[in-house]
């Protein structure tokens, strides 16, 4: 198990604060990696993973691979709403298989004077599947949670967004981003933002928290 991770056992020894320090000290700097497979045959086999550097004397502790399990398998509704509710809570850790970007906009009369959040999410972490039409379809949700420092959130969450793509505009899209927006009417006083995003055909979860000072 800890070889499969990118971990390291500790055993027969008597010495258990050293093998604590040592954990500790190896999990304080890290890099994260993503990757996109390209083999898109889901077939449920271990899929082994080799990182590499070009530096002399160093050793790569990663986890070796991964289950190319079927992300497109569906969950049920009420189940992947709940983990979705649950990934938005305050004190959950962020979640990064869905990538994105955002920032904050000023209320104006366009947005009948609410904060808008504009998402910008990577459509390389979205799952786009070929329907019968020849469009790319993907199907999403992107939503704001404002928690004060005492109360409720004040949730901005929407509908379902869809989109059918022709090739063209497909193409065009993997270039840039799929754009998304959120309005809140929020009052004067300091907020921490939870946004999320949920990929609904790969049930996969983005979030990310910034704080926010509303004047």
């Amino acid at each position: 198990m800890a070889q499969r991770t990118g971990g390291k056992t500790f055993f027969n020894r008597n010495d258990i604060d050293t093998g604590v320090r040592t954990s500790l000290d190896d999990g304080s700097t890290y890099y994260t990696l993503e990757y996109y497979p390209s083999n898109k045959t889901w077939n449920n086999k271990f899929r082994h993973i080799r990182v590499k550097v070009n530096r002399p004397g160093v050793k790569l502790q990663y986890r070796d691979g991964y289950y190319a399990n079927n992300p497109g398998v569906i969950l049920g509704t009420d189940t992947m709403s709940s983990e979705f509710s649950q990934a938005l809570d305050i004190n959950a850790p962020a979640l990064t298989a869905v990538s994105f970007q955002a920032a904050v906009l000023p209320a104006s009369p366009q947005t009948q004077n609410k904060l808008s959040v504009v998402f910008h999410i990577d459509p390389r972490t979205l799952m786009f599947q070929q329907g019968s039409d020849g469009l790319a379809h993907a199907e999403l949700n992107c939503v704001v949670w404002a928690y004060p420092k005492k109360g409720d959130p004040v949730r901005a969450e929407g509908g379902t967004i869809t989109a059918g793509l022709p090739a063209g505009e497909y193409e065009k899209m993997m270039k840039s981003f799929f754009p998304c927006q959120r309005t809140l009417d929020l009052k004067p006083g300091q907020y921490t933002l939870r946004l999320g995003v949920l990929d609904r055909t790969a049930n996969l979860i983005g979030t990310l928290s910034t704080p926010l000072n509303v004047p």
